[in-house]
């Protein structure tokens, strides 16, 4: 019975564990030879207005590639694509639903 109040606090105490140590988005910091050139990025198809770099942004975490576009005038337009992973932290949010 000990036992069985332990695992229970245990898993109360970790509810949205992944979300707690982990945030529901990721700080990026975007550079390029570009510097004092104002650009355009489009981030998952929102639009960020005069972009100086370095551009430090968050990006929300998820399971799909982000987009990203970046237009410079006189640049040639860029996109890349920001590969996620998935994050073994987020098992621990299943107590949450168990819960």
């Amino acid at each position: 019975m000990k036992k069985l109040l332990l695992i229970a606090f245990v898993m109360l105490a970790c509810t949205s564990c992944a979300t707690i140590l982990c945030g529901t988005k990721k700080k990026v910091t975007f550079d390029s030879d570009m510097r004092g050139t104002s650009a355009k990025m489009i981030i998952d198809g929102r639009m960020h207005q005069n972009v100086t770099f370095p551009y430090k942004v968050k990006i929300k975490r998820g399971f799909r590639d982000s987009e990203v576009r970046i237009l410079a005038e006189g640049y040639e337009s860029q996109t890349l694509y920001i590969d996620k992973t998935f994050n073994a932290w987020s098992l621990l949010n299943l107590a949450d639903v168990a819960g």
